[in-house]
């Protein structure tokens, strides 16, 4: 049984620009494609998109966005230590639905600093939303030497394998992810995963 997932944010501390995990979860039934239908976030680069259902890409990016985009490349480029301003670039640049540009920066960061997990979860999403699971879950289990208790990869592992059609395998991680720690935030939907997945 082939499972697809559509976007839920499995994320600590997400804001607006935050790097966020995506995972797709959608009905097993009824097979459409990721996020399809799911509504459109209420933020600087989505508020003023067309309403005629024309979905959201780089081309359709406002020109004060661009902007934007333009005077945060010529502030890291006169300052390439700076990880914060680069990481904001990178958030809004996969936001901006231009994910490739994204994670070259999320990249960089994770060069200057390997230990840098939550980068490593914003280049996996990037990944991910590329449909590029080999790639997701190798940047996942980098996360995992890193640091190899945490659930919130072990539960992506899960949903990469789900996607690729391995059930099996998504429910021993989403098992692991219960063990892990009860009463943990990824608990009910870990529940609903394996539920989803008999």
């Amino acid at each position: 049984m082939k499972f697809k997932f559509s976007p839920i944010y499995v994320y600590l501390g997400i804001i607006v620009l935050a790097a966020v995990v995506i995972i797709f979860f959608t009905d097993v039934n009824n097979g459409t494609s990721p996020n399809a239908t799911a509504q459109m976030p209420d933020d600087d680069i989505h508020r003023n998109l067309p309403k005629d259902g024309t979905p959201p890409s780089a081309a359709n990016v406002q020109k004060e966005i661009k902007e934007r985009i333009d005077a945060m490349k010529k502030d890291v480029e006169s300052n390439p230590a700076d990880t914060l301003k680069m990481r904001q670039l990178a958030d809004l640049l996969f936001q901006a639905h231009q994910p490739e540009e994204a994670g070259k920066y999320y990249e960089m960061i994770i060069k200057k600093d390997p230990k840098r997990i939550d980068m490593m979860f914003a280049l996996s999403s990037v990944y991910y939303f590329k449909q590029d699971f080999d790639k997701t879950e190798d940047i996942t289990k980098q996360i995992l030497k890193v640091s190899p208790n945490n659930l919130e990869a072990k539960f992506n592992l899960g949903a990469v394998a789900a996607t690729k059609g391995d059930t099996l395998r998504a429910r021993t991680y989403w098992k692991e992810v219960l063990a892990g720690k009860p009463g943990h935030e990824l608990e009910e939907m870990t529940k609903d995963a394996l539920e989803r997945t008999k």
